[in-house]
């Protein structure tokens, strides 16, 4: 699907700071339980809430994303409530969050660059949970690489922009995600 490969690729640009028309989070009346995405030689495969990501190729990914996120619009220290827990495969940014992050400075825009929270830096204690609001949690935005609350104090009316925030592997091998906290809301009508 468009949306998937979509999905990987801003994923994977995401850490080099550049990224191409991102797909807008559109209101939906479905449920929003996490959904699988992945590339061509990928799998997302889930059981119950469990998401098992499999990749065979560098660069070629695979994960999770919800639609109806609540948290769109909010200032970016509320993204401190996005956590996973997981198992498998860690390493060269994977897995990682990516968080659309808005600045309103610029104007009229509702996405500006992402915001990527990586295993090998926001698991600080090793418990196999990433969470921003872990203390030590490092995070990198552009040419910015460090605490999340040190980003949030620089750019306090940084905002959660409307596209997706997922959770994606990017790298060979096999990763298990559970416990996905991705602040969904519930399905409503289409306004």
């Amino acid at each position: 699907m468009i949306i998937k490969r979509l999905l990987v690729s801003m994923a994977t640009l995401a850490l080099v700071g550049g990224l191409s028309a991102p797909a807008e989070a559109a209101p939906s009346t479905k449920a929003n339980q996490p959904m699988c995405f992945s590339d061509t030689s990928a799998t997302c495969v889930q059981k119950g809430s469990t998401f098992t990501l499999t990749n065979v190729t560098l660069g070629e990914g695979s994960g999770v994303y919800v639609e109806n996120q609540t948290l769109a619009g909010k200032p970016l220290s509320e993204a401190g409530v996005l956590s996973f827990r997981y198992s498998g495969t860690v390493g060269g940014g994977s897995p990682r969050f990516a968080i659309p992050v808005d600045n309103p400075a610029v104007g009229g825009s509702s996405y500006d660059f992402f915001l990527a929270a990586q295993a090998t830096y926001c698991d600080q204690n090793r418990d196999g949970v990433v969470s921003l609001s872990e203390p030590g949690c490092i995070v990198e935005a552009g040419d910015f690489f460090g605490l999340f609350s040190d980003y949030v104090a620089l750019h306090p009316t940084y905002l959660i922009g409307s596209y997706y925030t997922f959770i994606v592997t990017d790298i060979p091998g096999t990763v298990t995600l559970s416990e996905v906290n991705l602040a969904r809301k519930s399905p409503g009508k289409i306004k």
